[in-house]
């Protein structure tokens, strides 16, 4: 059984990959964006169980398997996403500010930066 206060595999400015799903294609987005993990891993029950969720800040807009969008931002379950070379510093500032100069995020870059670097401490 999984321990849900730990915050999982991925942390805030880790960049991902969202796959498609190789068992139910395509998967939520057939475009496997690249983005950055924005908020931490959040217990969600699903039909294949209890798994977590992270925001993903998307680097373009994206259409879902269901040609809605585009979005920013999602929600994507850990089964679909895969680290990718790690952020900068200046990589999560810069995105950091976009999020709040444009949706009012509540986290500051200084923020983001604090809980990923204190995660890996």
């Amino acid at each position: 059984m999984s321990d849900w206060a730990d915050p999982g595999p991925f942390e805030l400015g880790d960049r991902v990959i969202v796959r498609q799903d190789r068992v139910h294609p395509p998967g939520p987005f057939p475009a496997e964006p690249t983005g950055t993990i924005v908020s931490s891993g959040m217990p969600t029950m699903t039909t294949r169980g209890l798994r977590r969720t992270y925001g993903d800040e998307f680097d373009e807009p994206q259409l879902d398997a269901d040609g809605d969008g585009p979005y920013v931002f999602a929600d994507v379950l850990d089964v679909y996403l895969e680290r990718i070379e790690e952020a900068s510093v200046a990589d999560v500032l810069d995105r950091a500010r976009s999020r709040a100069s444009t949706t009012g995020s509540q986290l500051s870059a200084a923020e983001i930066l604090e809980h990923r670097d204190a995660d890996r401490t």
